[in-house]
């Protein structure tokens, strides 16, 4: 039963959300590569952006310093809620919209590592043992959010203004987005936390 779902989670996968996961990835690293070579020259800039990072974290309860029970459980309820939000938001028939949470996400990675080199810290150590190893788990979930968002606006777009309206069904495109959802980005999400939570702090004192 539980392999039938997942057969057809990738079938999902190849057909309705590939296209879009690939181009959001792509667009996103390139903006983020740009957007890291913007700031890093301009130290005032990066550490403007990242006290402004680190208040938004500490207004969404995403504080390092406490226990690590509690730093997993508000990483997974905050990318849980801006992964379903992405998705959600796909009820709306503009394209490009989910697309903006993996933008967003991607670029406070841009910050962080901006932060660490002007600081002549080892950054790719800390790209390698305090990011990446959750960082990956984590961007798959939110480019595959992200597609899934667009499949949805997609259809819903679809169903509104092509002349073959009836082809396309808002119900079955949801039905199938929320499954995605619940099946493998949820998933994805809380195993993402799970190592940024307990592991990634024990990986990143080897390098601070």
């Amino acid at each position: 039963m539980l392999r039938d779902l997942y057969a057809q989670e990738w079938e999902h996968f190849r057909h309705d959300y590939k296209k879009s996961f690939w181009i959001i990835m792509v667009v996103s690293l390139l903006i983020a590569i740009v957007f890291y070579l913007l700031i890093v020259q301009n130290p005032q800039m990066v550490k403007e952006l990242f006290t402004t990072l680190a208040q938004a974290f500490d207004a969404k309860g995403i504080k390092s310093d406490g226990t690590s029970t509690h730093f997993f459980w508000s990483i997974f309820k905050n990318n849980a809620q801006a992964t379903f939000l992405s998705v959600l938001i796909g009820i709306i028939p503009l394209i490009i919209l989910p697309a903006f949470s993996a933008i967003v996400t991607i670029s406070t990675i841009s910050i962080l590592l901006a932060s660490v080199a002007i600081q002549n810290k080892p950054w790719v150590d800390i790209l390698v043992y305090g990011i990446l190893p959750h960082g990956i788990i984590e961007m798959i979930a939110i480019f595959l959010s992200g597609s899934v968002g667009i499949f949805l606006s997609i259809t819903v777009f679809r169903r509104l203004f092509s002349p073959n309206r009836h082809r396309y069904s808002i119900r079955k495109a949801g039905f199938q987005s929320l499954k995605t959802y619940i099946l493998v980005i949820l998933p994805l999400v809380l195993l993402a936390a799970l190592i940024e939570g307990y592991v990634t702090p024990i990986l990143i004192h080897k390098v601070v």
